[in-house]
């Protein structure tokens, strides 16, 4: 992509408007703080999110247990794991070692016996906010833009032609199309 902009230095696309597929935490860091996106219109995607209660957070930014706010979760160091973003971990804080790791809490919030395991991304207050809310109208209008070029790269693919091509070869696909163009202008 960063070739992309250098061939055509005039053009500076602020939003980039994405399917779900698209929803990661390293991806929307890339978009905004590599390529210079001011928003970056990335729907959730539900395969990312847990459905566990929801951690919050402390003034440092530290988690806390869902159950007990005023519990900070215990740092636990950085996973850095292949096609991943890097990021930090923090366990349960009633997890203690015994042979093995061990959770002494009354009312678990998950069902692991080693407790709550979260983890926190460099770049997940992006995916979180965008740079536009969300729910907004201005959301919803610009998000519309999207299916109109789906719509296009659909024309593409489908009534050129495009899509289901047994060849490769640039000379035949070119005659393919401009014949197609000749037959739907015949009727």
């Amino acid at each position: 992509m960063k070739d992309f902009f250098a061939l055509h230095p005039d053009f500076h696309p602020d939003t980039f408007l994405g399917d779900s597929a698209f929803d990661s935490a390293d991806f929307n860091g890339i978009l905004m703080n590599d390529f210079q996106f001011s928003k970056a219109l990335i729907p959730y995607n539900p395969r990312n999110e847990s459905p566990l209660k929801e951690v919050g957070y402390n003034a440092y930014g530290y988690p806390t247990c869902p159950n007990d706010p005023s519990l900070d979760m215990k740092y636990c160091g950085v996973t850095k794991e292949d096609g991943r973003a890097d990021r930090t971990k923090w366990i349960c804080p009633k997890m203690h070692y015994h042979n093995g790791r061990i959770c002494d809490c009354e009312k678990p919030c998950s069902t692991a016996k080693n407790g709550r395991t979260t983890y926190a991304y460099e770049n997940m207050d992006l995916r979180m906010f965008p740079g536009i809310q969300r729910d907004s109208n201005e959301w919803n209008d610009t998000y519309k833009i999207r299916t109109i070029v789906e719509r296009a790269i659909n024309h593409f693919k489908i009534n050129m032609c495009i899509a289901g091509r047994k060849n490769r070869n640039h000379t035949t696909t070119k005659s393919d199309v401009l014949c197609q163009f000749r037959n739907n202008s015949e009727y």
